[in-house]
């Protein structure tokens, strides 16, 4: 059995072919990315809280079995997402706490099968958003702790295969929200420290898989949230 290079923990196929690689740590640098070129099989390539700068996304565009890229908690910017623009094949992107600003989504604009979606905690908007505003395959999205509003809500209401939505600390409002009401497979929505209120509660009664909503430090009010709980009790709501 090879061994796995300093700093990566990588799964093999029963072909030998190594399919993921997980950085172990903060000392994985551009200069370490050289490993990645010997890995053409690569499925998933997780570098989260990694050294790695835009310059060393170039070689990540080559993997064209690639799937799975998490970028979280690095210091990439929307210069180095230009890198990516070939990896149409991704279904799963982390970009949480990164330089991110939004720019750069246009390079993921042709990556049609995204499923996942991990954009929180960053410096991301409504502007930024609309380069995605087309993706119709996404169950997972996340954006926490955004620029994003009422401008984005439309696009997300579209994404009718959402399972799982996550706009808490964003700029929605009860006036953007009557978009989501067709989001008919979602199950969970976290809304935490938003300014929504009694019509978002209301709207989200009618949502049939729902099973889970985080209305905490919203403006739902105390008889919102008691007629929520008398039309859904099968819904897990903390408020």
């Amino acid at each position: 059995m090879p061994t796995d290079p300093p700093g990566w923990l990588l799964t093999r196929d029963d072909a030998g072919e190594v399919v993921e690689a997980h950085t172990q740590h903060q000392g994985i640098r551009d200069q370490e990315m050289h490993c990645v070129a010997q890995w053409p099989m690569l499925e998933e390539l997780w570098l989260a809280g990694s050294s790695v700068s835009d310059a060393g996304l170039q070689i990540v565009g080559t993997l064209a079995h690639l799937r799975t890229l998490i970028l979280d908690r690095t210091g990439i910017s929307d210069r180095g997402l230009q890198w990516l623009a070939p990896l149409t094949g991704l279904t799963e992107i982390g970009l949480r706490q990164t330089r991110t600003k939004g720019p750069g989504l246009i390079h993921l604009r042709d990556m049609l099968g995204l499923r996942f979606i991990y954009l929180g905690h960053s410096e991301i908007g409504d502007a930024g958003f609309a380069h995605l505003s087309h993706l119709r395959q996404v169950k997972y999205l996340y954006l926490g702790d955004t620029a994003i509003g009422d401008p984005s809500l439309p696009a997300i209401g579209a994404m009718t295969k959402l399972e799982r939505l996550y706009l808490e600390e964003s700029r929605i409002t009860d006036a953007g929200t009557g978009c989501l009401r067709n989001l008919g497979e979602l199950r969970t929505i976290d809304l935490y420290r938003t300014t929504v209120g009694d019509a978002t509660l209301a709207l989200l009664a009618g949502l049939p898989r729902l099973e889970r909503v985080d209305i905490w430090s919203t403006r739902c009010t105390t008889e919102g949230i008691t007629r929520f709980r008398q039309q859904r009790p099968d819904v897990r709501i903390k408020a």
